[in-house]
């Protein structure tokens, strides 16, 4: 509202967007971001797509799907951990759901969104809200989660201070090292499509065997047993089926 504040705008659909303030944050952060229409999430597209295509992630702030779509990747943006609804319907819609990737921000709030809070004497996950990977996981979905693990995700002069603080979101990690992110990226996807075509062979095998066992017992089954009475065996078929 303030034309004194630059702000950039990103799209989320034809009847709406979000406005996020450029340059520093103040310590207010109500305005940092604005958003204007219905609650769209950035790249909706990106959920109905064919299945041989790349896997998506999916991160919390539109400029972290930016990020990621400045790299060549493709990304969906909750527009804040609030968006879990949104995504969960869409995805419900999907005739061809991409195999996801979760990258939700490497903070409290976004981790406890990703995998779900527990409760802090037992450990076991709230029943109540189990996070968005085990919600998408018990849809049926392929999903993952993203690797934060590792001095690359160290902001680099908190390191050399000897304070390591680890970076935010991906669109921290974008602008600590456009190099060192487009390697955590493609390695993150190849690493998924890897565990992806792991768990597919593992199902396609099972399933196999599964049938294998089905067409042993029904044969089993259907084997005619003779009663000894040659014409009433020959009526039968070769005798009676137990």
């Amino acid at each position: 509202k303030d034309p004194r504040i630059p702000r950039l705008i990103i799209p989320t659909s034809p009847t709406s967007y979000v406005a996020r303030k450029a340059g520093p944050v103040s310590p207010n952060f109500d305005d940092r971001i604005r958003k204007a229409g219905a609650v769209h999430l950035l790249n909706e597209g990106t959920l109905n797509a064919p299945e041989d295509l790349r896997p998506c992630f999916v991160v919390e702030g539109e400029i972290d799907a930016l990020s990621l779509e400045t790299i060549g990747e493709r990304a969906v943006a909750l527009g804040g951990t609030s968006g879990k609804d949104r995504l969960l319907e869409l995805l419900r819609g999907a005739t061809t759901p991409p195999v996801l990737i979760l990258a939700l921000d490497n903070d409290g709030p976004g981790r406890d969104a990703q995998d779900g809070k527990r409760d802090p004497q037992t450990g076991y996950l709230d029943p109540n809200d189990k996070g968005l990977y085990m919600e998408l996981l018990f849809r049926g979905l392929s999903v993952f989660e993203a690797d934060y693990s590792g001095e690359r995700w160290t902001r680099k002069e908190d390191k050399e201070r000897g304070i390591p603080k680890p970076l935010k979101d991906v669109n921290d990690f974008l602008i600590e090292s456009r190099d060192a992110f487009e390697e955590w990226a493609s390695q993150q996807v190849e690493r998924t499509l890897s565990k992806f075509q792991e768990e597919r062979e593992s199902y396609l095998s099972e399933s196999s065997d599964a049938l294998d066992f089905f067409d042993r017992e029904t044969e089993k089954i259907s084997r005619p047993v003779p009663t000894g009475f040659q014409k009433l065996d020959r009526l039968l078929g070769g005798g009676l089926r137990v």
